[in-house]
């Protein structure tokens, strides 16, 4: 027997000076309206360390769009 599932994903990209800096990513499940996984992928881990504030504050922030995308489901 087949089962499918409907899934969207949500993506987003910390940007220092125009390189990325932080890749986040999560999928929401379109049957159970939850997110999985949010993934967070330092890609300059020494533009990280000299802007972790900065870096820290835009990963909060694709986290707050992410659970909102969650409650609107």
């Amino acid at each position: 027997m087949l089962k499918t599932n409907t899934s969207s994903t949500f993506t987003g990209q910390v940007m220092i000076d125009e390189k990325m800096v932080v890749y986040l990513s999560a999928s929401i499940d379109g049957d159970q309206d939850v997110s999985t996984s949010p993934s967070i992928s330092i890609q300059d881990p020494e533009l990280y360390q000299e802007n972790k504030k900065t870096c820290r504050e835009g990963i909060q922030e694709f986290l707050k769009e992410l659970w909102a995308l969650e409650d609107k489901a």
